[in-house]
């Protein structure tokens, strides 16, 4: 079992968005997830920062969106890619920006994959950030061994 304090800052000077899973749409190999927002400070309200759970047969990786429900298309050729490898917003099963300390998702990882969205300062002169304990629980088997599941599917 592993228990992460993660912070995600975004500083004054950084053109780039703060982006909690650069891996986009994925899993993490355990049993049971949780996500517990500790704190955050300067993210827009209703803009980024939102986690999203999908069903298993929704594509692993990452896509460029402003708004649920809309994927961009335009130059960007992974996006375009993965908007005709199966993307559906319909595969979205949880989509919600954690907003209160304490607020938690708790999710079995093996069943489902996750995302954290980017998240954008809402002002622009001062740094924000994003702080979560992410909790990972693994169920071993009889012998000890774990077995990584992606994809639904055992992995060695």
């Amino acid at each position: 079992n592993d228990q992460l304090l993660i912070r995600v800052n975004k500083a004054v000077d950084d053109d780039h968005n703060a982006e909690p899973t650069p891996e986009g749409i994925h899993q993490d190999a355990t049993e049971i997830s949780s996500v517990t927002l500790i704190g955050r400070d300067n993210i827009e309200r209703d803009h980024g920062g939102e986690s999203r759970i999908w069903t298993l047969d929704q594509p692993t990786g990452t896509y460029k969106s402003q708004s649920f429900g809309d994927i961009d298309v335009g130059d960007d050729s992974n996006s375009n890619e993965y908007a005709l490898n199966g993307f559906s917003w319909d595969k979205c099963l949880f989509n919600k920006a954690l907003e209160s300390p304490w607020e938690t998702i708790l999710f079995n990882d093996r069943k489902v994959k996750h995302e954290v969205r980017e998240f954008f300062s809402q002002d622009k002169n001062e740094p924000s950030y994003r702080d979560v304990i992410v909790n990972f629980v693994r169920k071993p088997l009889s012998s000890g061994d774990d077995v990584k599941m992606v994809n639904g599917k055992e992995e060695s």
